[in-house]
């Protein structure tokens, strides 16, 4: 029961994931349909991830995670990041009036490998998709216009991304680059010449209907806070002064126009990347003669892990649907962080590497994937510092990749030392608890040296949730404590610890289990509490409590 309990809860930890190429349509044994119009959405995969609100089709925000993790995303408040709009979707229909579109909700169709957005519009039908690319560090957008009218019409799109950057971590502004334009390719590219973005190069290329006119420099587009396209003032925005030598805010816009017959549509592809100044022109022509290949391979990639081991099956439509799902984006959300695929939170927002995610996952992982469990676990021991202290998160910031290690009242060090112990219960792989016996050794005794004199592990913040800085003994890690030291004394046993140290283990647990009743427990609450700054009694109930 208790697996298939953590299997399930699998499921719950994140969100959603990619969508495939040009004439995939999402998988319809997973694919849920939204039409509630409040939907908030990431989706994503290796190299790239795509996160909306409201039920938007267009994104607040592009993460891509090579060379390192940049962003394509203008918002000033994380609270209101859902204002952030880097992508405007202009329409024409013959010489009516220019409007934008897309910036309300769409009724879309998700399911881990693929989102697709639609709306009727003026009769016309627009599909707009997203998809992720398996080996390339990009991400693909199709969009779709239909004729639903009984006459022929001229239609135009404009397209229009904002290619400004934030960087990762220090989450700057970097709004000035070199543009140029491959007419092979129909691809603008943005040099962006600072070492804080690692010199990435951002590039959105054309794979379908070719446009009839384009612009990489932002200031040209724009007039007094509103789009020159929309106003009709545009006359300048396409000239060739939107690459002058200079550098720029970088934009990649682009105008299409065909006249459709009833039932005729129009097919715009962008595909998008982050990559090197020196591999970007490479990458440039083969994603415009592959970008279907590599959307499908990663959709297949998805497939494969949702039919693969385990097979589980209920007969209960809806807890068969959360397994597939769940299997789904265990293998969806790993992206690309220093030449590795690495387990992350989720498809957008975090960008970086998370020991506790990790580990959490693994938790539940280690019932069903033990291949998967023990990647993990040896990328944890290539991380440890000089004197195998295990990370709390790794991450690309400013001038190279940054190391924070877990500090000695941070839980990472229990879920290590717990998740090691599944894994060998479930593998009796020894040769993997060899390696990473020094790492376990020093996450027990360096957070063990953090007893207070009142016997209980002591921490800065309440939880698990490193929300404010009140030093004080703590239900939750001293709960983690005892159970990772009755752990250590099954994972002792196997690498054949003398009997006298694994007595003093189990001597150890029973103080803290001794010490956690008497002083954290409340008779007239009916919960473990906490203490702030050593004596202020703190009567939240918080989840790590529960444990």
């Amino acid at each position: 029961m208790l697996s298939l309990f953590t299997f399930l809860l699998t499921g719950l930890i994140t969100a959603f994931a990619g969508e495939g190429n040009d004439s995939i349509q999402p998988d319809s044994t997973l694919a849920v349909a939204f039409e509630g119009g409040y939907g908030s959405i990431e989706v994503g995969g290796p190299y790239a991830g795509f996160e909306s609100h409201h039920s938007r089709p267009l994104p607040s925000r592009i993460s891509f995670f090579a060379p390192v993790a940049n962003s394509m995303d203008l918002s000033t408040d994380y609270w209101r990041r859902d204002e952030s709009q880097i992508f405007f979707l202009g329409l024409q229909i013959d010489d009516g009036p220019r409007k934008l579109i897309g910036w309300e909700p769409w009724h879309y169709l998700l399911s881990p490998a693929a989102v697709r957005f639609s709306k009727p519009i003026d009769q016309t039908h627009f599909l707009i998709s997203y998809s992720f690319f398996q080996t390339s560090p990009g991400m693909m957008v199709r969009l779709v216009a239909i004729n639903h009218d009984s006459v022929p019409r001229t239609h135009r799109l404009y397209t229009h991304w904002e290619t400004t950057l934030r960087t990762c971590q220090s989450y700057k502004i970097k709004d000035r680059a070199h543009t140029s334009f491959d007419p092979a390719t129909q691809a603008i590219f943005a040099d962006f010449d600072d070492p804080e973005t690692a010199n990435a190069t951002v590039l959105v290329g054309n794979g379908a209907t070719p446009p009839r006119q384009w612009s990489a420099n932002s200031a040209t587009l724009w007039r007094g806070g509103q789009l020159n396209w929309i106003s009709g003032n545009d006359t300048d925005s396409w000239r060739e002064l939107s690459i002058n030598g200079g550098v720029h805010r970088p934009a990649a816009a682009f105008l299409y126009e065909k006249n459709l017959a009833p039932g005729d549509s129009l097919v715009v592809v962008h595909f998008l990347a982050s990559t090197t100044k020196s591999e970007a022109a490479a990458l440039a022509e083969h994603l415009a003669g592959n970008y279907r290949a590599e959307a499908a391979a990663y959709e297949k990639h998805i497939a494969t892990a949702v039919r693969g081991a385990p097979a589980f099956r209920t007969g209960k439509g809806e807890l068969d649907h959360s397994v597939q799902w769940a299997k789904a984006l265990l293998a969806a959300n790993r992206h690309f962080l220093e030449d590795e695929i690495v387990p992350m939170p989720c498809p957008t927002q975090y960008n970086f590497y998370f020991t506790h995610d990790a580990l959490m996952t693994d938790l539940a992982a280690a019932n069903f994937d033990a291949h998967r469990v023990r990647t993990d676990l040896l990328y944890l021991a290539n991380k440890v510092s000089a004197d195998s202290i295990i990370p709390h998160a790794y991450y690309w910031r400013e001038d190279g990749f940054k190391t924070e290690f877990a500090g000695k009242d941070n839980w990472n060090h229990f879920w290590f030392i717990l998740v090691a112990a599944s894994y060998l219960r479930h593998t009796g792989d020894l040769t993997l608890l060899q390696r990473l016996q020094p790492a376990l050794e020093k996450s027990l005794t360096f957070t063990l040296s953090h007893r207070g004199e009142d016997g209980l592990l002591w921490g800065a913040s309440p939880d698990w949730w490193d929300i404010g800085k009140a030093p004080g003994p703590r239900a939750y890690i001293t709960a983690l404590a005892l159970r990772a030291l009755d752990e250590f004394v099954f994972l002792g046993t196997k690498l054949k610890y003398s009997p006298e140290k694994l007595q003093d283990f189990a001597t150890q647990s029973r103080a803290l289990r001794v010490a956690l009743a008497q002083k954290l427990w409340d008779e007239r609450l009916g919960y473990l509490i906490n203490f702030n700054n050593g004596a202020t009694k703190d009567e939240h109930i918080y989840a790590g409590s529960l444990l």
